[in-house]
């Protein structure tokens, strides 16, 4: 700044607090500030949502897992079995009482169930190794021990109204940003309408240092600056188009 006497160079201290505020005539803050909540509540119920997958993977990869133990179990009994009978044809055979083809026939079916076996090892080591994935562990650590599925699922009642579809978090984070973006086209509308702000400063202003801070150097001051849009072109036009689109 410049103090003194005209032509003469000088120094203005000033030290003092400046501050706005932007009436809310036309509803434009308080719109923008719906769409940010509902964003992040939209947010929110994605986040549920990839939880929820998470969860029925999980049920599901155990479900599977325990139908492949059961499955397992039948195959090991239908091996067992097999294998007391090609013992039975093999002894009948050394004695004269069945052809050879029956005793090949046997072996051939004792082998491809003992390969069915081994498919049915490899299919539960997968399932096991997605498990470990989904819960967060290594595949080579974890390891889930065979046994019974002795679960029972929950009944679903026959008679449903559709509304509780509603309560799926994907349904409700695609609810959120549909207010949310008409929330913005709201927005977009209201750029039509002029914009006030409120200006104000207070404090000392003082060409010598010493007295800067006395009473009678106190100043403040007080502004409003309103804009109305004229012309832009189409900016504000084609801001609606793209909030509705």
């Amino acid at each position: 700044g410049f103090g003194g006497a005209p032509g003469q160079a000088g120094n203005l201290g000033n030290a003092g607090l400046a501050a706005s505020w932007e009436p809310d005539f036309c509803g434009k803050l308080a719109k923008t500030r719906n769409a940010a909540r509902l964003d992040a509540q939209s947010r929110e119920a994605a986040l549920q949502s990839a939880r929820l997958i998470v969860q029925s993977d999980v049920a599901q990869a155990y479900f599977e897992l325990r139908a492949l133990d059961a499955e397992r179990d039948i195959v090991r009994q239908t091996v067992a079995a097999y294998a007391d009978t090609l013992r039975l044809t093999e002894r009948r055979y050394q004695a004269g009482d069945v052809a050879e083809l029956d005793l090949v026939r046997v072996q051939a079916e004792v082998a491809a169930t003992n390969s069915q076996a081994l498919a049915l090892d490899r299919e539960r080591a997968l399932h096991e190794h997605a498990l470990a994935v989904l819960l967060g562990e290594l595949p080579t650590a974890f390891a889930l021990a065979p046994a019974d599925w002795t679960g029972v699922l929950p009944g679903v009642p026959a008679g449903v109204p559709g509304r509780v579809l509603a309560r799926r978090p994907d349904v409700s984070a695609a609810q959120l940003a549909m207010q949310a973006a008409e929330a913005r086209a709201g927005v977009a509308r209201l750029a039509w309408f002029p914009d006030v702000a409120l200006t104000a400063n207070g404090g000392y202003a003082s060409t010598d240092l010493g007295d800067l801070f006395k009473w009678s150097a106190r100043a403040w001051g007080i502004g409003a600056l309103m804009s109305l849009p004229v012309f832009d072109g189409g900016r504000r036009a084609a801001g609606v188009q793209t909030a509705n689109a």
